[in-house]
């Protein structure tokens, strides 16, 4: 699959950062990341949307570099993690599209979005961490994304361009979650309920995309080598 990145690659880095901002989708975490902040003031909740998107960064640079490693030992072919994780990326596009937003209310407000309370949220992380960082932005369609694409990065430049494109999901996420109490009042329920649908088709699309490329590498591989006895 190297050869995807010296042939095409502005499409496949496209591919990966829209990829990731459909699944870790930001909008469609308010409801959680509002419910897990409920008791907290603003800047409190402003400081743990900091330090979680410093957190799921990790998480994903943990995945990027470990996961083919991880495969190797368990002794698991690209392309039939790549049909395993198309599958879980279209069951939970479906749930997106299917299930039904629920937005909690919250209490606090104030004008200073200047400014945020770290200690306090480095003391929250533990609560918010699991399950919001994981299983919710990092699950197991985020972590499959970033170890497929992670293992088409041939050459240091696609690595640290997708790293890069990698932090911009994340900074994107934190600033959502960083103005969540406004974007919450701009948007509505029902903004967020249709761009929580949206996202989850495009999910589907990506899923059944992988399911079908894992497909056609398996045949391929054995059409190469032969189809195995029964």
């Amino acid at each position: 699959m190297n050869e995807l990145l010296s042939s095409a690659p502005v499409e496949i880095y496209l591919t990966f950062f829209f990829a990731l901002m459909a699944l870790v989708n930001p909008f469609n975490k308010i409801p959680v990341f509002l419910a897990d902040t409920a008791g907290c003031s603003p800047k409190v909740r402003r400081g743990v949307a900091i330090v979680l998107s410093g957190a799921v960064y990790v998480i994903l640079m943990v995945a990027f570099f470990t996961g083919k490693c991880i495969l190797d030992i368990f002794s698991i072919s690209i392309p039939a993690f790549r049909i395993a994780g198309g599958l879980i990326i279209v069951i939970y596009g479906l749930k997106m599209v299917a299930e039904k937003t629920v937005i909690p209310e919250v209490t606090g407000s104030d004008d200073d979005w200047k400014s945020w309370d770290l200690e306090s949220a480095k003391a929250k992380l533990s609560d918010v961490i699991v399950p919001l960082g994981i299983p919710f932005i990092a699950g197991p369609g985020t972590i499959t994304t970033v170890i497929l694409y992670g293992n088409m990065a041939g050459t240091l430049d696609a690595v640290l361009i997708m790293l890069g494109l990698m932090f911009a999901a994340v900074v994107i996420m934190g600033i959502v979650f960083f103005f969540s109490d406004p974007i919450r009042k701009f948007l509505g329920d029902s903004g967020l309920e249709v761009l929580t649908r949206v996202m989850g088709l495009l999910l589907v699309a990506l899923g059944v995309q992988f399911f079908i490329v894992g497909i056609g590498e398996i045949i391929a591989g054995w059409l190469t080598a032969g189809l195995p006895p029964v």
